[in-house]
């Protein structure tokens, strides 16, 4: 099983990898890397985008932008029963 469930991942290349390995997957449910994973995989709910600004995940600069929420109890029952 590959896990990747980040606020922010972008493109994904590990799920791609995994995915290409034939590995099953759990991803959070947005972002690029529904180009390729949509439909296939366990996709985990998005509750909403939060701003970086409002948490402290912002530790990369003073900018406003958002980041993805996953519904982490979506994910726990997704592990547990996967």
């Amino acid at each position: 099983m590959f896990l990747s469930c980040a606020h922010s991942e972008g493109w994904n290349l590990p799920l791609i990898e995994a995915m290409a390995c034939g590995i099953p997957s759990i991803y959070s449910n947005c972002s690029g890397q529904l180009e390729f994973a949509e439909n296939k995989g366990i996709p985990i709910n998005i509750l909403g985008e939060k701003s970086a600004n409002d948490s402290s995940y912002n530790h990369f600069n003073d900018y406003t932008g958002n980041y993805y929420e996953p519904d982490f109890n979506h994910l726990q029952l997704m592990m547990m029963y996967s």
